[in-house]
């Protein structure tokens, strides 16, 4: 019995030491990268302008003129008190499907008609406005946020795969995934809930469209102008596409990328497709770009389908900016996303199997 307590007392102490080293990596994790990231810029700072530039270049000539209008008429639409009044045609869906306010099926039609990262913008503003708790936009941001048609359709299917048959099996594994995390949410949660009493939640859910409007008409005469707001949130997804090219381009140059995919090589040998997905994980129109390339297969088209799915780092990081001004952590918006990577993977390879 005195060996068993010692050998339980040293492996305590030992884990105790294990978890102590841990966090204080992960305290130091910040000033690590940061350093990190300043060393490589110091030594590559001709590929670092190039990447910065190209990052920019993809930003105003594709992403901007194709969202800005999206972005500024979707404010407008969130702000309308015509909107609140007709809100209720959309409560019997909305409370059977995934248990939350109509609020969130205008929302999620919006950031479907738009792209990303609409959904995030309009979920800060509803939580922000009143309109939705603090956990009924956690909940929703696991699968409000999504991409267009003009994108999956036209960018990714017609373009990069040059195949409309393409564009609409995206489209509809897509639409199909996220509709699915909607639903599984409803009945299960994701992520941690917030800390919020019931009499909060209640006055937030049963709150009048009549009152709501009232609450929009004073909010209008403080908040910044849809134009302003629109401006505002296409620079920080510029800025952020730009931030993740450039040191998406200087991992590949040190070989970074090449050592995290090399377990994976040992396994399943060299692949294109792997080095592509991964690449999309981090910036997912580059990597729809080299999915692309490899060919129009089942298995490709099911590739590019969970790389838009998941969005990639660049658009969690702008979710994430829009998300954290309304006090909602991403874990959920996270964990959401992958989910919906994985459901699209297999609903967009079976229909590329039937279809393509």
């Amino acid at each position: 019995m005195t060996i068993f307590v010692k050998k339980a007392h040293t492996f305590l102490k030992s884990a105790s030491k294990a978890i102590a080293v841990i966090s204080a990596l992960k305290a130091a994790a910040p000033l690590l990268f940061t350093l990190c990231g300043m060393a490589l810029l110091l030594a590559y700072p001709a590929a670092a302008m190039q990447s910065v530039t190209r990052g920019l270049a993809l930003w105003f000539n594709a992403v901007l003129p194709a969202l800005f209008p999206f972005f500024f008429l979707s404010l407008i639409l969130s702000k309308s008190q015509t909107l609140r009044r007709v809100e209720g045609f959309l409560f019997p869906v909305t409370e059977k499907l995934f248990r939350l306010p109509p609020r969130v099926g205008v929302i999620f039609i919006t950031a479907l008609l738009s792209g990303y990262p609409v959904g995030a913008k309009l979920i800060e503003t509803a939580v922000c406005a009143g309109d939705l708790t603090a956990e009924e936009g956690r909940r929703a941001s696991a699968f409000c946020i999504v991409s267009g048609p003009l994108f999956l359709m036209g960018t990714v299917g017609l373009t990069m795969f040059q195949s409309l048959a393409a564009g609409r099996i995206l489209l509809v594994a897509h639409l199909a995934s996220a509709l699915f995390i909607g639903v599984f949410t409803g009945r299960f949660s994701l992520g941690k809930k917030s800390k919020l009493n019931a009499a909060q939640e209640g006055n937030m859910r049963h709150r009048s469209p009549m009152k709501n409007a009232k609450t929009a008409t004073r909010l209008a005469k403080t908040e910044p102008t849809p134009v302003y707001e629109a401006t505002i949130s296409m620079l920080t997804m510029g800025g952020t596409i730009a931030l993740f090219t450039v040191f998406l381009d200087l991992a590949i140059q040190v070989g970074l990328l090449n050592f995290i995919l090399f377990p994976l090589r040992l396994i399943f040998g060299e692949n294109d497709l792997m080095r592509a997905a991964a690449v999309g994980v981090v910036e997912v129109t580059r990597g729809c770009v080299e999915v692309a390339a490899i060919g129009v297969f089942p298995l490709s088209v099911a590739t590019a389908c969970a790389l838009l799915s998941f969005g990639g780092l660049s658009v969690l990081m702008q979710a994430k900016i829009f998300l954290s001004r309304a006090q909602i952590k991403i874990k959920t918006c996270i964990l959401g996303k992958g989910m919906q990577a994985i459901v699209a993977f297999f609903i967009a390879y079976a229909l590329s199997v039937l279809f393509l």
